[in-house]
């Protein structure tokens, strides 16, 4: 069993990285670190329940590429519908808090079992072809230095019939949700940089992003031996249209301007144009291979 003292340095290590790392914790938060890998693994266990309910069957292997220290392979883990739950991770310090937490008080011998969590790049997987019925790759992609390899990779190792779910911001929305700032879509850089620096962030950070997009990832994809949907755009017709406003996690003050749209009766209108332009802050694909 892997003690609290050690659990909470390693933690404490990771969780000081810069906001944009994405390893959850941030510094200030008021909460100690072994409270914020509870909450983490709670989070982790709802959000690989929708994951989940992207793909059919039990027995399923299942792999989280760029998974820090590991909330969603837990989440996998915790399900009876998983055998295994593998977590891939740059990070050596990412994959050293992962495996501590398999040996604490946090995991179940049953659990623990089931998961492996190993230092990687997205761009090589290592492992074998057909191999996972589900990979998530959530708020990931933007971070890999080669996007198109990283998706060839994924679909790789999935089985015929598996499922990539694939979560990342969309920089054609002007918003950078790492950095949280308001920035004009697409770059170029320079500007991004401005802006950043502007806000009193780091403006390097910048350069650990691909401003990755619809058009983008829809183009790679269909290179690809994969069928794909962008289920994000289910959600935007049910904020836009059949008024969901409860949907919207962040930027509530725009929730006035929505019900003046529908009133206008201007909401399908500007679900279409949305749709058709991919303005929307984020994208979220349901990839199949085939």
């Amino acid at each position: 069993m892997e003690s609290i003292v050690e659990l909470e340095t390693l933690a404490q290590r990771l969780f000081r990285a810069p906001p944009n790392a994405g390893h959850g914790l941030r510094e200030h938060s008021g909460k100690s670190a072994l409270d914020e890998i509870q909450e983490s693994l709670s989070a982790g266990e709802k959000i690989m329940e929708r994951s989940l309910s992207l793909v059919e069957g039990d027995g399923l292997s299942v792999l989280d590429v760029g998974c820090s220290w590991g909330p969603l392979v837990f989440g996998a883990a915790y399900s009876d519908r998983v055998a295994r739950a593998s977590g891939l991770e740059i990070e050596q310090l990412a994959v050293d808090l992962g495996n501590a937490v398999v040996k604490s008080q946090f995991c179940s011998t049953e659990n623990a079992k089931k998961i492996q969590i190993v230092k990687g790049a997205a761009e090589s997987l290592s492992y074998e072809d057909d191999v996972f019925d589900l990979i998530t790759c959530h708020t990931v992609i933007e971070h890999v230095e080669d996007v198109e390899q990283c998706l060839k990779e994924m679909a790789r190792v999935l089985k015929p019939g598996g499922v990539l779910h694939l979560e990342a911001p969309n920089y054609i929305w002007p918003y950078e949700p790492h950095l949280q700032i308001w920035m004009f879509p697409l770059g170029p850089r320079w500007i991004s940089k401005l802006i950043v620096k502007l806000c009193g962030k780091d403006p390097g950070a910048i350069d650990q992003l691909q401003f990755v997009h619809p058009f983008m990832i829809e183009k790679i994809l269909k290179k690809l031996d994969v069928d794909f949907e962008n289920i994000y755009l289910e959600k935007l017709k049910n904020i836009l249209v059949d008024e969901k406003y409860d949907q919207i996690k962040g930027h509530k003050k725009f929730i006035t301007i929505l019900r003046l749209t529908n009133k206008l009766g201007l909401s399908k209108f500007l679900f279409s144009l949305l749709k058709s332009l991919r303005i929307h802050s984020s994208l979220e694909y349901r990839i199949l291979k085939l």
